[in-house]
């Protein structure tokens, strides 16, 4: 059953500061939405900052949730912690211990065991737990005073946030379908397109090959994909919008090589909305 820290109650009912530690990629930022939605609605009158990797894809869609909810986040810090120096890991934990947080809410075990002197300053730490003999280094689980345990390779992801927020706030998170809320602009820029390259009355296949450089262990064999593409091509005669950041554009060429003449490359081209207006308008998308 949901239960909280007993000074989680006076945080909900005046002004407070909440630091999140947002290193996740895309899809998983996507995924902490609703309790994120969450957190908002509980502590309204709260100060929200969050912490990320310098390239996180993270970003723009925290970002996204925040303006749908009508709020900002006070201060965005980036910094890769695997990569910082010692005296730079120092300075960044000295740094936010300074600013005093109420909560801090760590989204993934991996950050933790650098930041510990800063998650420590925290009266309220919110995190989930892991077995000691299920993983390969050492878990700070003691750091939390609220935490749930980590069900790793058997639990949605949805459900691996919402079930630690549900802790925190003392209910359960009951909505949990993620979403990308398009504006106007981009709806526009989308229909453009659209009229542009003449995709109106076709069959319209959106993919993308790739997987991050960090997990490239996920990702698809490029022949398959382009066997795929070409039995695709000959059963419907589409159109094939490739999605991609720009050093995919190899890849893309190899995976679409049967269908060149139907293919617009679109690798590295336009933001995260935009291509979620562009998907929004395919028949179907193929990707890992």
């Amino acid at each position: 059953k949901p239960s909280k820290h007993p000074k989680v109650t006076k945080f909900q009912e005046e002004e407070c500061k909440i630091l999140i530690f947002g290193y996740m990629g895309l899809g998983d930022a996507l995924m902490f939405q609703p309790s994120l939605r969450a957190i908002l609605s509980s502590f309204p009158k709260a100060q929200i900052d969050v912490i990320l990797g310098t390239e996180s894809q993270s970003r723009p869609m925290l970002q996204r949730l925040m303006q749908m909810e009508g709020r900002e986040f006070r201060m965005i810090l980036e910094a890769d912690f695997k990569s910082l120096s010692l005296s730079e890991l120092r300075g960044l934990n000295h740094k936010i211990k300074k600013e005093k947080y109420d909560i801090i809410l760590c989204t993934y075990m991996s950050p933790t065991p650098y930041f510990t002197g800063a998650i420590l300053s925290a009266p309220i730490r919110v995190g989930h737990s892991f077995s000691w003999d299920k993983w390969y280094k050492p878990r700070p689980n003691r750091m939390f005073n609220i935490s749930v345990r980590l069900q790793q390779d058997h639990e949605h992801e949805t459900s691996r946030h919402s079930r630690l927020i549900s802790k925190l706030i003392g209910k359960e998170v009951t909505y949990l379908t993620p979403s990308i809320s398009l504006n106007d602009s981009e709806k526009k820029f989308a229909e453009a397109f659209w009229s542009k390259n003449e995709l109106e009355g076709r069959v319209v296949i959106g993919t993308h090959f790739g997987a991050s450089k960090a997990q490239n262990w996920k990702k698809w064999d490029d022949d398959r994909f382009a066997e795929v593409l070409r039995d695709l091509s000959v059963k419907y005669d589409p159109i094939f919008l490739h999605f991609g950041v720009a050093y995919e554009r190899e890849q893309i060429e190899e995976a679409s090589k049967f269908v060149k003449s139907s293919s617009i490359n679109l690798a590295g081209n336009y933001s995260i909305f935009e291509v979620a207006s562009l998907l929004s308008k395919c028949n179907m998308m193929i990707g890992n």
